[in-house]
């Protein structure tokens, strides 16, 4: 998300999280935050985070980077057994996501390559997280096909189609609580049960999320 001006950066006045919630909302169709409490949260949370980055002048991108490498290591982490370390990898890996935005927001270097580069990031850390969870933790490899590609289809209406749509009840955070659930509950075992649980709460959340957005289209 790196531009060659620092155009809309934090000034006195707009550094605060007020600000930085409108810059945020300006990029993604008006979303009003204030509106969303657990958004409202989750922004404060990574407008804190974004503080000291914004200050050393960290490039968004390589916080996009470091997202991906570590979701990467969720299915390596995995099949090895190590559940915990696999979750809190998606946890981190969720966060740099959103701080990659929140720094590239502050700093007002947000651009059409950032957009693209954080798009293929998210679906490359996301294809990393459903194949732990077949891999490793007992969800069925159709059930994470399916809601791994609608998904995509959400996310793919988005990109051409210029609209979010709305906030459905299947998004970027609700897909990277299911991966630490799925994890979670592999680390406690049985995941002959817990697995194709896991995969049938994924389903009914991502058709629940595609209705959702498919009404809104309409």
């Amino acid at each position: 998300m790196v531009t060659d001006r620092d155009h809309g950066a934090d000034t006195p006045g707009r550094s605060g999280v007020g600000g930085h919630n409108a810059r945020w909302s300006a990029q993604h169709h008006g979303i009003d935050p204030s509106g969303v409490p657990l958004l409202r949260t989750w922004l404060r949370f990574l407008h804190g985070l974004a503080t000291p980055l914004v200050r050393l002048r960290v490039p968004p991108d390589v916080l996009t980077a470091a997202g991906v490498v570590i979701s990467v290591a969720v299915p390596l982490l995995a099949v090895h057994g190590w559940y915990v370390a696999a979750a809190a990898a998606v946890i981190i890996s969720a966060v740099l996501d959103g701080l990659d935005g929140a720094v590239a927001v502050r700093r007002g270097r947000v651009s059409v390559h950032g957009r693209a580069l954080d798009s293929w990031a998210d679906r490359v850390s996301e294809l990393a997280w459903w194949v732990a969870l077949v891999a490793a933790a007992g969800v069925w490899l159709w059930q994470a096909v399916v809601f791994g590609l609608l998904g995509l289809g959400m996310e793919t209406w988005r990109a051409v189609s210029g609209r979010y749509g709305v906030i459905t009840v299947w998004e970027r955070p609700s897909r990277a609580v299911l991966a630490v659930v799925g994890l979670g509950a592999a680390a406690a075992g049985s995941i002959n049960f817990t697995g194709a649980a896991t995969g049938w709460v994924g389903l009914v959340l991502a058709a629940v999320g595609t209705v959702q957005l498919a009404l809104h289209a309409r």
